[in-house]
């Protein structure tokens, strides 16, 4: 098993993670940075449906599918001064997720950070500080790949060796909090998400009313045959422009029109999957080079407790073995899985066809990586939420989770969805 030294050790692939890997770089050219990437390398199948030039690549989310580039701004600008202005602006195109991921690789080249690709945390080595408090001394790291074992998204792979990293200091940049829930096991609380939060922590509207159900997931779709510019075609599409190309909104009306194919698709989900599975109002962005190629994020899996994988149930780093968690929770591979079958049936496809009129409009890829996002809360009594509260705008009934209750009688606002969890960016609702 190869052991390695550095100063600094980042775990995590998302832009967070290149950002501290890079920074810290910057800051003291001197220190030894290493970035372990905490998702798997694509398959040759992954990366020809997605376009992807390499197999290997940063970014996670922004680059490998989740969210598009129009989540990562604010509505398609940039916010100087924010890590998504050191990254994003590189690119100079609306969507270019191969570019983007090239472009962060080349950063950490420039200024000398090791990436390792595709590990999870396996196991972590501590002495205790005259403070009390644990200090890591060495994590090792077990080699990772996309499922080849039914019913594993993301299984041990045998084919590599583990890899052990001495450090003086380490940074969790992980989206599920890996590193410092296997640090943490044992000698401090921790939290996971907001279903264990205490009392007092969600606001005062909320407390009496709800409980926190881990969080959902979105998988990024690659879609052709959509209009390469507004008035070309299609309906119910909301369009802006950044550096002349496109990306906006699309099926806003169609959620909220009992009668639109997605409502009805909607009702029927609901049926199937027990309230699982969610098609809300889709951001979309063009991908670059190809304007009439978009990627939306609008399929939505309810109910995934970030960070449980099926490799590891039963061991200290799935958090159902230590948590009183929701039993109704789906692990990461579980919530995958739903999602990504249920976009493949061709079912959402056919109602966006019909619903924006894109009779053209072909489903080429599903992301290979799930973005756990936002929190959904499920109210403890329809009657408990008052309309047009604060509580109202950010819960979905189990009741009513279609059409979240259109009206004032029936608990939720029926924009509850595209105001603050359909379109919104919501920072990763995960605390380790």
């Amino acid at each position: 098993m190869p052991t390695y030294s550095y100063d600094f050790v980042v775990y995590g692939g998302d832009p967070w993670a290149v950002c501290a890997a890079f920074s810290a770089k910057k800051v003291r050219p001197s220190m030894s940075v290493a970035l372990v990437v905490d998702y798997p390398s694509l398959t040759p199948q992954q990366q020809s449906q997605c376009g992807f030039s390499s197999p290997d690549r940063l970014g996670g989310i922004s680059t490998v599918g989740g969210q598009t580039t129009w989540d990562d701004t604010t509505k398609g600008k940039l916010i100087e001064g924010t890590y998504k202005f050191g990254m994003l602006q590189y690119t100079q195109r609306f969507y270019a997720p191969d570019y983007l991921a090239d472009r962060l690789r080349v950063l950490l080249q420039n200024v000398g950070v090791t990436v390792f690709y595709g590990y999870h945390v396996s196991s972590v080595s501590y002495i205790s500080n005259s403070n009390g408090r644990r200090e890591i001394t060495s994590v090792t790291f077990r080699p990772i790949r996309f499922g080849t074992t039914s019913g594993y998204y993301i299984e041990w792979d045998p084919t590599r060796d583990n890899l052990t990293l001495n450090a003086s200091f380490y940074a969790d940049c992980s989206v599920d909090g890996r590193l410092t829930r296997a640090a943490l096991y044992g000698a401090n609380p921790w939290t996971h998400g907001r279903y264990d939060w205490p009392t007092g922590v969600l606001p005062d509207a909320e407390e009496p009313y709800m409980y926190a159900v881990a969080q959902a997931m979105t998988l990024c779709v690659r879609l052709s045959g959509f209009p390469v510019a507004p008035q070309s075609g299609g309906q119910d599409i909301e369009w802006e422009t950044h550096n002349g190309h496109y990306g906006g909104i699309f099926a806003r009306n169609a959620f909220l029109n009992t009668g639109s194919r997605l409502a009805a698709l909607n009702r029927t989900l609901y049926s199937e999957t027990n309230m699982k599975i969610l098609m809300g109002p889709s951001n979309w962005a063009q991908e670059h080079p190809s304007p009439s190629v978009v990627w939306a994020t609008g399929p939505h899996v309810i109910n995934v407790i970030a960070g449980a994988y099926e490799k590891d149930r039963g061991t200290p780093l799935d958090p159902r073995s230590v948590m009183n968690m929701s039993p109704s929770g789906l692990s990461v591979d579980q919530g995958y899985f739903m999602l990504r079958d249920e976009l493949l049936r061709g079912r959402y496809i056919e109602a966006l066809r019909v619903d924006l009129n894109l009779k053209d409009l072909t489903l080429l890829a599903v992301a290979p990586h799930p973005y756990i996002r936002e929190s959904f809360h499920i109210a403890k009594a329809a009657s408990s939420i008052a309309h047009g509260t604060e509580a109202s705008n950010y819960v979905i009934t189990p009741e009513h989770v279609i059409q979240s209750g259109a009206s004032g009688t029936q608990g939720a606002d029926g924009w509850c969805y595209y105001e603050r969890i359909g379109v919104a960016y919501y920072g990763i609702d995960h605390h380790g």
